[in-house]
Order: structure tokens, then C-alpha cells, then sequence
């Protein structure tokens, strides 16, 4: 009798550790990929780039996620960016594998933020080329939409080029 309720112990134990393991990849794989926090895109255009967004974040196995806000209540646009991603549970596998794009209408910027293997991936001059595109296509006429799909774009062709090495 002892020996069973041991077993039913351990059975017990493992099968919570393993829900729990489950239930956190299942969070972070759940992510959402476009934050229009600034009302900045009709459904039409918002469900689009969920589909490109979601496309190119299942290709390279890490969140990448398009925020815009019209609030970052007094932060910067890096520690917006950064507080948002962890606050979202942004990032895919343990090391929280993702790129996120701030288009800051507050601060009036334009930001990346990544974390884990995007790091290794978007190097600083790959992150500034990618805002540079950003900037020259759409921002100055407030076409945000085209502003995501140029982010996108040039994030996947980054990607696909692999690791910096």
C-alpha cells in the first residue's frame, strides 16, 4: 500500500512539472503580433500583418511582433519596447527568441527591440539598415501600414541571410 501511494506520488509530481512546462511554451508559442495600441490600421491592414507577421515568425522559430502607441507614459522608446516584451510574454523557447517594433507616436520614433537568437541574427548595423528602410518608406507620409510591411520584409531577408558570424 505504501509502495503504491509512492508511486501515485511520483506519477503526481511529474505529470504537474510536465503541465507546467507545457503550459509555458504553449503562453509564450500564443503570442499575438500586432499591438495597434495607436489605432494606426484598419482590420483589413491589421489581419494582414498578423498573417506576415505570424508567417515569418513560425519560418525562424521567434516572435516577431509590430506594437504602435501613442502613450509610452513617460518611457523611452527602448524601455517601452523592453518592458512591453516582457510584460507580453513575448519570445519564443526559453531564451525569449523575438523582435519587436516600436512605432512610438509619443516620442516620435521608430524602435527594435531583440532578444536571443534575434540577437544574433540583427546585428547593429543590420538593425540600423532595417530603420533606415523603415524610414524612407512610409514614415514620413504616416503610412504605417507600408511602414510594417517594409519592417517585415527586410527582417525576413535579414533572417534568411542567417547568423552574423
Amino acid at each position: 500500500m505504501v509502495k503504491t501511494k509512492v508511486k501515485f506520488i511520483y506519477i503526481f509530481i511529474i505529470l504537474t512539472a510536465f503541465l507546467l512546462i507545457l503550459n509555458t511554451t504553449l503562453i509564450r508559442s500564443n503570442t499575438n503580433n500586432i499591438y495597434d495600441q495607436a489605432s494606426l490600421f484598419t482590420s483589413d491592414e491589421r489581419s494582414d500583418l498578423e498573417n506576415q507577421a505570424k508567417a515569418v515568425s513560425d519560418q525562424y522559430n521567434m516572435d516577431v511582433v509590430i506594437v504602435t502607441t501613442d502613450n509610452t507614459m513617460s518611457k523611452s522608446s527602448q524601455v517601452y519596447a523592453d518592458d512591453f516584451y516582457e510584460e507580453n510574454n513575448i519570445g519564443r523557447n526559453n531564451s525569449g527568441d523575438g523582435i519587436l517594433l516600436l512605432i512610438d507616436l509619443d516620442n516620435r520614433e521608430v524602435y527594435i527591440s531583440t532578444s536571443g537568437a534575434a540577437i544574433k541574427y540583427l546585428s547593429d548595423q543590420r538593425l540600423d539598415n532595417i530603420i533606415n528602410q523603415v524610414l524612407e518608406n512610409g514614415m514620413a507620409d504616416q503610412d504605417y501600414y507600408r511602414v510594417s510591411v517594409k519592417f517585415l520584409k527586410s527582417t525576413s531577408d535579414y533572417l534568411s541571410k542567417g547568423v552574423i558570424t
